[in-house]
Formats: C-alpha cells, sequence, structure tokens
C-alpha cells in the first residue's frame, strides 16, 4: 500500500510556495493535500468533485513535484505533539522574505498534522499569503480554529512561536 501513498519532493514544496510552475487548480489541489500519510485512493475521493484523476497524480511524479513516500529518503512531516515540537524557531528573524518563508514553514508543518483534512481551507488560504498581513489573518483564523480543537494551552504555545517570527499579533 506504500506504493500509493505519495510525499512531496523539495521540488514541489517550493512550487507550493513560489507558483512558478502555474500548475491547474486541480494539480495544485492535489499537491496541496499530498503529506505522506493519505492514499492516493483517499485523496482521489476528496477531489473528485473538481475532477482530479490518477492520471494528475502521474502528472506530478512525471514533473518530480512528488515521489512514492516509501522510495526516498525525503521524510514527510511527523509530530507526536500537538504545538510544542513543531519546527522550533530558534531566534526572530528579520522582515524579509526570510520572515515570510519562516511563518510559511511554520504554518505549513502545523496545520496539516494538527487538523488534517479538516485543515483543507486553511492550507488553502496559506497558499495565497504573501505579505505580513496576509500572515496575520491566517494567524487569527488558525488561532481561533486551534482554541475550538485544543484548548488555550496550544492557542498560547503556538501564539508566541508565531510572535517570535512576526513580533506581537494585537488581536486574535
Amino acid at each position: 500500500m506504500q506504493d500509493n501513498v505519495f510525499i512531496k519532493t523539495p521540488a514541489g514544496t517550493e512550487e507550493i510556495r513560489t507558483r512558478q510552475l502555474r500548475l491547474t487548480p486541480r494539480l495544485r489541489s492535489l499537491l496541496v493535500l499530498i503529506d505522506g500519510k493519505h492514499s492516493a485512493d483517499k485523496l482521489l475521493e476528496m477531489l473528485k468533485a473538481i475532477g482530479v484523476t490518477m492520471e494528475n497524480v502521474q502528472e506530478l511524479l512525471d514533473m518530480g513535484l512528488i515521489v512514492h513516500a516509501g522510495r526516498t529518503t525525503v521524510m514527510p512531516f511527523e509530530t507526536t505533539s500537538p504545538v510544542a515540537e513543531v519546527m522550533p524557531v530558534a531566534e526572530p528573524i528579520t522582515e524579509g522574505s526570510g520572515q515570510l518563508a519562516a511563518l510559511y514553514s511554520l504554518f505549513n508543518g502545523f496545520i496539516r498534522p494538527t487538523f488534517g483534512l479538516r485543515g483543507f481551507m486553511l492550507q488553502m488560504q496559506l497558499e495565497k499569503c504573501t505579505s505580513l498581513d496576509d500572515y496575520r489573518a491566517l494567524s487569527h483564523d488558525v488561532l481561533t480554529s486551534l482554541q475550538d480543537l485544543q484548548g488555550e494551552a496550544a492557542v498560547s504555545s503556538l501564539m508566541s512561536r508565531i510572535e517570535s517570527i512576526m513580533g506581537p499579533l494585537h488581536d486574535r
């Protein structure tokens, strides 16, 4: 069954961040959801309403954006605790593209493991973030959803990690 599970390659992760290849909405949605945990069959079932097929999976394979999970040393993101161990940020990052990249990395590594497939809309919102204001809006939505799911302790932990990159969040 591992042959039916895929992960993003570094090129796939970069494509999500930069949108250089200008993938069709079908391919982009599929690429966003590929996480190394869910089988292609499960993802295709979820995306059948927009017409995603196994041929689309093959397209991503042919483009080098994904690989079979069992055939690579690149490991999908995994976490054992909800918030505390998700990609720690060692020091505040100065404003600029490095800051946006750090925020993308934080949220990308947090949303899927925490919310699973229910986080699809948050993941799509993340993909549209291009400024600190976009990330502030995303922070609000993620923290609100996290409050409902795991409570105030998880929110405080994530908020401190976001603020270590972005600075103080003035409102939640």
